[in-house]
């Protein structure tokens, strides 16, 4: 079966989520043609949701090819199960019984399509964006709850990724759910993250020192073009360098208004190891094996600290912006764990490199 066959539904609005907080929220709906081959269960089918939480000053559009690869990998089963330590998927049909994917994407207050408060510093602490993903996280869970349809149970599974900072942002998130929401949550899905708290680690609060005070916003405005340059050479593997300035994808931060980037680089806190040794839902952790922004170190270091780790999976020719630069090799080893949480048949735990 050919991604072709796919059929996509996109909606996308502002919403205001939280009094004056008015954020562009946009859900892709992925429906999977029915299968010529039989799923485990013919009355059990499962609808996927899946929430992703951007990087720091990033963009949810920077996952569109991750959304896409994930609905491909999921259709055709396509190499599942390769990773070296995995035992293969059972060949039972599209999705192991998967019927829909819905994935809901946001831009955080300041980025990309939201609104961007000018002049109000407070709008870009840790504790608003805190408060932004826990009610997009509450709705989210509360949406496409168990429904019936003409085969039978539809089952919904909830699963969160993250990028970057907003691993920290997600680490907090799930701590703060009521225990009753937590437990909807299949999986996380933790993607070139870091924690502060192990030794040398670069995950500090408090942005980058050319945010500090005393760097005036006329020279920080000056310094823009060249700093998005610096991150663009640190998060992108060389060899992906050419295809990402084609696709755009280099272009993300630079609309980003540096009066932004400076109150929310200034009121930045990480995640602690403490932290993520609370989290009880089974984590992912996937990373750039050539990161240049946290080096696989601190992702090692953020797997060992997890309380309920899956795997750690480290991708060669990719750096801090891995699912933009190998989305389907990074859908394969989502759609792998995805695939563990409803059919059993991938029990790996230990930490795995994916080939080439």
């Amino acid at each position: 079966m050919s991604a072709s066959q796919l059929k996509y539904e996109t909606t996308e609005e502002m919403v205001e989520f939280r009094s004056g907080r008015n954020l562009f929220y946009r859900k892709t709906v992925t429906t999977f043609p029915t299968s010529n081959r039989s799923p485990p269960d013919q009355n059990k089918k499962h609808r996927l949701n899946i929430l992703f939480v951007h990087g720091s000053c990033a963009a949810s559009s920077q996952y569109d090819s991750l959304v896409t690869e994930l609905g491909t990998v999921i259709q055709t089963n396509e190499n599942i199960g390769t990773t070296p330590t995995s035992t293969s998927i059972n060949d039972t049909g599209v999705g192991v019984g998967v019927d829909s994917m819905h994935c809901h994407l946001y831009d955080q207050l300041g980025c990309a399509r939201s609104k961007h408060p000018s002049n109000d510093w407070d709008a870009y602490s840790s504790d608003e964006h805190h408060l932004d993903l826990k009610c997009i996280a509450q709705s989210f869970l509360q949406s496409d709850g168990e429904k019936n349809n003409t085969s039978g149970s539809l089952a919904a599974k909830f699963y969160i990724v993250a990028h970057s900072y907003g691993v920290s942002q997600t680490i907090k998130l799930v701590n703060s759910l009521p225990a009753s929401d937590a437990a909807k949550i299949s999986g996380l899905v933790l993607i070139g993250g870091a924690v502060k708290g192990g030794p040398g680690s670069l995950a500090k609060d408090g942005g980058h020192w050319i945010f500090s005070r005393y760097v005036p916003m006329t020279i920080l405005r000056m310094m823009q073009p060249s700093l998005s340059r610096s991150f663009a050479e640190a998060a992108i593997h060389p060899s992906n360098m050419e295809k990402m300035i084609e696709s755009g994808c280099t272009d993300v931060s630079k609309g980003n208004d540096m009066a932004m980037c400076k109150a929310f680089y200034r009121q930045q806190e990480y995640a602690t190891k403490e932290e993520a040794s609370m989290i009880k839902v089974k984590s992912l952790v996937v990373h750039g094996a050539g990161d240049k922004i946290f080096p696989l170190s601190e992702a090692e270091s953020l797997y060992e600290a997890l309380g309920n780790p899956y795997q750690i999976t480290s991708i060669p020719e990719a750096s801090h912006q891995v699912f933009e630069e190998r989305p389907q090799v990074v859908a394969k080893a989502m759609v792998n764990f995805i695939f563990s949480q409803t059919s059993g048949t991938y029990l790996a735990r230990d930490k795995s490199i994916v080939p080439n």
